[in-house]
Formats: structure tokens, sequence, C-alpha cells
């Protein structure tokens, strides 16, 4: 017997080829959905954590520290960007003084700066109020990631620092002190762009912070 064979006639190769770029272009959709989520909750990820960690670091050490001695430097570029300045006292009884540093730095595409955590240990065992920031021996107007590794304390304390990045993705960071309550106020943003979008991911938060006045 005679098998009779027949190929796929044109209208069925146009409709099996129609039916299989429709369900490619769903999946192509569907694929590029899922990355732009991907990328959404990655950045968000990101900031969320850097916001967590910094929080962390200010609650912990601002506790420790007196409102008397705390000092907020604002940027005279960017005035919601500030410089958060205050002693502690480490397990030896020498003073720390402890700063939190949002540059001025507008870095596209987000116009994000720089957010440092720097500590100064010194070998004195009483804190003081006139303790300054300075850049090159002069006091400082703008604190960039250029400048940052120059920064040092005024009044000519013998002093080593460390600087720690926390954050490269800071859009506000606005420090108030308020010696009648005995509070520091802080406001925090963290924003960064959407890799391959023009949308932004922000987080923000603000913070009370009770001193313990521990300083005689």
């Amino acid at each position: 017997m005679k098998k009779n064979k027949r190929g796929m006639t044109l209208v069925e190769v146009l409709f099996a080829t129609s039916i299989f770029s429709f369900v490619a272009l769903i999946l192509f959709f569907l694929f590029k959905l899922g990355q732009a989520y991907w990328s959404r909750g990655m950045a968000y990820n990101l900031i969320q954590n850097e916001m967590k960690k910094t929080s962390s670091l200010l609650e912990k050490y601002l506790k420790q520290t007196d409102v008397r001695y705390v000092q907020s430097f604002s940027n005279l570029e960017i005035p919601r960007r500030s410089a958060l300045l205050f002693p502690v006292q480490d397990e030896e009884g020498n003073i720390e003084y402890l700063a939190f540093i949002a540059t001025s730095d507008q870095v596209l595409p987000d116009r994000s700066g720089f957010l440092y955590f720097v500590t100064f240990r010194t070998r004195e065992t009483t804190p003081r109020m006139d303790i300054n920031l300075t850049i090159g021996g002069s006091n400082i107007n703008s604190i960039t990631r250029q400048n940052i590794n120059s920064i040092t304390l005024s009044r000519n304390i013998t002093h080593t620092r460390s600087i720690v990045l926390l954050s490269n993705n800071i859009s506000v960071f606005d420090a108030r002190v308020n010696l009648s309550a005995r509070t520091v106020t802080i406001k925090m943003i963290f924003a960064k762009r959407v890799v391959g979008e023009n949308n932004l991911q922000s987080v923000g938060a603000s913070m009370f912070v009770t001193t313990m006045n521990n300083f005689n």
C-alpha cells in the first residue's frame, strides 16, 4: 500500500508561524517585566539596607553622648545635607569623635551624594565643645568625595582617623540638635535610579534620638 504523504500547506505554515511569534512575544514581554521588577527590587533592597545600617549606627552612638557636645554643620552648597559631629567614650576611657558626613556631590543620573562615617580616636579623656571639622586647616564650606580624605579635627588634637563609606545614594541627610529636649532629629532619604529606567527608588526615615548625657 502506498502512503499518502502530504506536506503542510502555506496557510498551515503561516498559522503555525503566527502562533509561535505570539507565544515568543508574550514570553519576551514577561521576561522584560520580570527583569524590570527584579531591578526595582534590587535598587530598593540596596537603599533599604543602607538606611537600616545608618540608622542603627546613629542610634547606637548618639545614645552614648551628651547633647551639649553634639554639633551639626550644614553644607553651604546643599543645605539639606549635613555633617554631624559628637564625642563618645571608648572602653579605655578615651574620647572618640564620631562624624556622619553627607557630601555635596550630585552624581548623575540620580544626583546623589555620599554618606561617610568618620571616627577620630584621641588620647583625651574629657570632651570639648569647641571642636570643629576642618579640611586643609580651614573650616568646612563643602565636603565632597574628593576632599573627604583631608578632613580632620580643629584645635590641634592628636588623633587617628578611619573613614567608612555608608552610602553613595544619599539624597537628604538633615540633622538638627534640640538642647532643651536633649534630642537629635535626623531626616534621611536614600534614592537610587533603577537600571534601564528613568524611575527613582527611594526610602526615607525620620529619627528622634535622646542622648544619655553621660559627660559631666
